[in-house]
């Protein structure tokens, strides 16, 4: 009888000890968030001139949240890596003008009003970012072509997320965004106008 109570005793401490070790947590690895999607395009231009003066503007905005505050500059701080690798000025004549769109991230949804859902599932905010650039190509002859890339996605983060997966969801959204924006760019310079300006 005693030998079977000290069985039980050892099998609940061996589930116990499963169970917190299952429950501790580890912290997440980079796993290279900055990936080398892009082909870089060599532009046929003397001069590319990066114009931050629109996404630099007005960086507070009242009663933005601070988690709102900190996306819109990881949204800048990484277009601007992203642009700064994308081209690669190679020309003795004309120009280019990359100007920043400002970001803006928007609170979409909030489910703080689930009723009685609320005790079964975590609550979740709905973002939308909304992002772009013009580009804008100046001949020698001064004639001028421009192209539009507008950006946008949803990012949803649960309450229930540790700092280190909200932080690798909201990296991660951002590169997904970012790669749209690569892909339209990509697109859009295939275009007659703009021929000219690559090699």
């Amino acid at each position: 009888m005693v030998f079977k109570e000290n069985m039980i005793f050892k099998y609940i401490l061996l589930g116990l000890s499963i169970l917190f070790s299952a429950c501790t947590q580890t912290p997440l690895k980079d796993n290279n968030l900055k990936y080398d999607f892009f082909e870089t395009i060599e532009l046929n231009v003397e001069e590319l001139i990066f114009d931050l003066k629109e996404s630099n503007a007005s960086d507070f905005i009242e009663n933005e949240s601070e988690e709102i505050v900190m996306v819109r500059k990881l949204v800048k701080s990484r277009l601007t890596a992203w642009s700064e690798k994308k081209f690669s000025v190679k020309g003795k004549k004309n120009k280019s003008i990359l100007s920043y769109l400002k970001t803006k991230v928007t609170l979409k949804e909030n489910d703080e009003d689930l009723g009685m859902k609320k005790f079964f599932l975590p609550e979740k905010k709905t973002y939308q970012i909304h992002t772009g650039l013009d580009m804008k190509f100046i001949s020698s002859e001064n004639i001028s072509s421009k192209l539009n890339i507008i950006g946008s996605i949803d990012l949803e983060i649960e309450d229930n997320l540790t700092l280190n997966k909200k932080n690798f969801k909201i990296q991660n959204t951002i590169e997904i965004l970012v790669k749209g924006i690569d892909d339209e760019i990509n697109k859009q310079l295939k275009r007659n106008e703009f021929k000219l300006y690559l090699f």
